[in-house]
């Protein structure tokens, strides 16, 4: 008999355990108000299984990916808050959001499941992608703090 193993979404209380885990600095996290959609501000984080199936997409808006890629490094507040300003990641900063992206795989359960790909904010969205976005299977729309950065938004979806 062979074990199936699907996809689930993390719980909030999870994202937020792995996040101070990797920062090492008061992080909260709550259920946002509004979900985050695909948008030209916002990054999406492609995560596929073993056959190369999408299953699961992250979405992130800018001054999430400004306070994680700069909470990882310890890089101030202030580059951040820099990088809202002008909606890019400098290369380290966006370095440290991709490597925070890859630990999140673990988010989405049993399954084995990669970061494979990451859509920019103003990059063509690739067709699985922005089918995933607008119809996933299930979601979870977050709020996370991270003390003393930007707030930021995090959605978790499975396809």
């Amino acid at each position: 008999m062979s074990v199936v193993l699907t996809p689930s979404l993390p719980t909030p209380d999870a994202v937020g355990r792995v996040l101070r885990d990797l920062f090492g600095k008061g992080v909260t996290q709550k259920k946002a108000s509004a979900p985050l959609a695909m948008s030209p501000k916002a990054f999406a984080a492609a995560y596929r299984d073993d056959r190369d199936a999408l299953v699961g997409i992250c979405l992130c808006d800018i001054p999430l990916a400004a306070t994680v890629g700069s909470a990882l490094a310890l890089v101030p507040p202030d580059a951040a808050n820099a990088a809202v300003k002008t909606g890019k990641l400098p290369a380290e900063m966006l370095d440290n959001f991709r490597e925070v992206l890859n630990i999140l795989h673990r988010q989405f359960g049993a399954l084995h499941v990669q970061f494979k790909e990451l859509v920019q904010p103003g990059d063509k969205i690739p067709p699985n992608i922005a089918t995933g976005t607008a119809k996933p299977a299930s979601r979870l729309d977050l709020e996370i703090v991270v003390a003393g950065y930007p707030v930021g938004r995090l959605t978790f979806l499975l396809v």
